[in-house]
């Protein structure tokens, strides 16, 4: 079954590592793997096109959510 929604790992600061489970966020296909997402633009193009970067976008929705960022995820 498809779904809308994809989990995307933030990738910033995080080297060729993966980030841990409480900082990935729920992005559509094209956002996510498309030309014009993360994994298109890269972790430097996609806030040069959108304005905000991926760890910006994690504490919104912690945000939206009333949640705290867990220690050292900041």
């Amino acid at each position: 079954m498809d779904t809308p929604c994809q989990i995307h790992h933030i990738r910033s600061g995080q080297g060729w590592g993966r980030s841990s489970h409480y900082q990935t966020i729920g992005l559509c296909e094209p956002h996510h793997t498309g030309n014009l997402g993360v994994h298109g633009l890269g972790t430097k193009g996609f806030p040069k096109h959108y304005g905000f970067t991926e760890q910006e976008l994690l504490e919104d929705v912690y945000r939206l959510l009333g949640k705290t960022l867990p220690v050292g995820n900041k």
